[in-house]
């Protein structure tokens, strides 16, 4: 998750489900499928919640 933000990509699904441990037991951050790149222009459309519910912030959940 460090390495992706200091690459300037947001994640925005982390989650147990999207952490697999390789076979010399590191940890791996999988399925960047809502990941957006920090410098684009607007990362969601006004509104819309990106994610897992259960695992996102309240404030997030609460539209703020």
């Amino acid at each position: 998750l460090h390495y992706a933000h200091g690459c300037g990509i947001v994640h925005r699904d982390v989650k147990p489900a999207n952490i697999m441990v390789d076979a010399h037991e590191r940890p791996l951050l999988m399925d960047f499928g809502l990941a957006r790149d920090v410098t684009a222009h607007s990362l969601t459309t006004s509104g819309q919640i990106m994610g897992t519910p259960k695992y996102m912030p309240p404030e997030q959940v609460d539209g703020g």
